[in-house]
């Protein structure tokens, strides 16, 4: 039984860019972890990626739609829309050993894999990213 979930960046920028086609998933499955008491964590590492990733996102879809979003404006935005999802989720730290992923094919992902591990057996990670699905047996 899962009994917390590590929240991917991709799972994040979909909520808070409400991306389609994933939003609608992204939030049943929320919904349903929240049901379920299953804790909730994004990983402390991974917060300058958010971002960057979700301010990146917020300044494609105003070009899509015709506008404009200048990069300060997009990363002012970025920063309320996650210190708005991120308040009833928990932090996992960054450990040092959490660094050591170079070597790795995708050091982020590693620290993934990682990470997830200490929040124990019953922990996974909820991606959509099909290399970290295939490279943890923790995510899901």
């Amino acid at each position: 039984m899962t009994t917390n979930l590590l929240l991917d960046v991709n799972i994040v920028v979909d909520f808070c860019a409400e991306r389609s086609p994933h939003f609608a998933s992204v939030l049943q499955a929320l919904d349903k972890a929240q049901e379920a008491r299953v804790a909730c964590w994004l990983y402390a590492g991974s917060v300058q990626t958010l971002e960057y990733v979700l301010a990146n996102e917020l300044r494609r879809v105003e070009a899509e739609n015709g506008q404009r979003l200048n990069l300060r404006e997009s990363h002012l935005k970025a920063r309320a829309l996650l210190e708005s999802f991120c308040a009833d989720k928990q932090w996992l730290a960054a450990l040092s050993e959490d660094g050591a992923v170079l070597n790795a094919p995708d050091p982020e992902d590693a620290q993934f894999c990682r990470a997830v591990t200490r929040l124990g057996s019953g922990a996974r990670i909820l991606t959509r990213d099909e290399t970290l699905l295939a490279q943890c047996s923790q995510a899901i």
